[in-house]
């Protein structure tokens, strides 16, 4: 993850890197004495290098590779990483009392790749959302997982939009209906359940295709569960799995045919692909 604030210099009485430990309380984390310049003097400076913001976080499991200026860059599990990316927009928001902006680029990367490789395109990622700009929003943003070569960014949101309409609202749904563990009588083959999911990103990324709008509706009406002929589960459960599972096909079907929330459902998708592979 590679985050940056705007007009911070003019803003902060000491370094954002001992600032951003402070506010988000993350682990691993030791200001560079280089930002202190302006700030303190040298005794002071040479305090502050001492100083380890290492307070215990409940989730934070990363690593803070580096943090100064207006800059940080942060490496972990991607869903550390866009936890802590929400938390730090979150508290900066509240710290800053509205008057900073935070913009960030979440990449997803094969462990062999050099840090400084995966530095520089996360960095090419929050150089997407700098510029993020909408009639009601701009900046503020947060970019994930696209490829800086490709141009095309279908996963750049204002971070307000990605946290309610993303996170809060699709992806929700998707897990709530596809999670295994939270099925309770629909228990779902679980490779049968992947390449549900794959279909459905597959139709989503390419809904320009008319025809694909029609495949859409089509498989997810195959996914209507056939329970009729189930004698262990009572009338009330056969009804709220129904109930399940109509709510999860009609949201998904309002979805596909309005390009804003076609856009967040694909995110969303992806994103619970990646969770459902943990562990693999």
């Amino acid at each position: 993850m590679y985050g940056r604030s705007k007009n911070v210099g003019a803003k902060l009485c000491e370094p954002l890197s001992i600032q951003l430990c402070r506010i988000v309380g993350a682990k691993h984390c030791e200001p560079d004495c280089k930002i202190a310049d302006g700030f303190y003097t040298s005794e002071q400076k040479k305090s502050i290098g001492a100083r380890h913001f290492a307070i215990e976080s409940s989730f934070h499991d990363l690593a803070i590779i580096y943090s100064g200026g207006d800059d940080i860059f942060a490496v972990g599990a991607w869903d550390e990483i866009v936890n802590f990316a929400i938390e730090l927009y979150n508290r900066f928001k509240e710290f800053s009392q509205g008057t900073l902006t935070f913009s960030c680029g979440i990449g997803m990367f094969d462990k062999s790749l050099p840090i400084s490789m995966m530095a520089r395109l996360s960095g090419e990622l929050e150089d997407v959302s700098k510029f993020y700009k909408t009639k009601e929003k701009e900046k503020n943003a947060i970019t994930l997982f696209d490829s800086p070569l490709s141009n095309e960014f279908e996963n750049t949101y204002h971070f307000d939009e990605f946290i309610d309409n993303v996170l809060g609202e699709k992806y929700e749904i998707i897990k709530s209906y596809l999670n295994p563990e939270e099925q309770d009588g629909l228990k779902q083959n679980e490779d049968k359940g992947r390449s549900f999911l794959h279909k459905l990103i597959e139709l989503v990324s390419n809904r320009n295709e008319k025809i694909n709008l029609a495949r859409f509706a089509y498989i997810l009406a195959r996914a209507k569960p056939n329970i009729d002929t189930n004698k262990l589960m009572s009338k009330d459960e056969k009804e709220e799995i129904i109930k399940r599972y109509n709510d999860f096909s009609e949201k998904l079907i309002k979805w596909i045919t309005n390009e804003k929330d076609a856009k967040e459902l694909l995110t969303a998708l992806k994103l619970y692909g990646y969770y459902s592979r943990e562990g693999e």
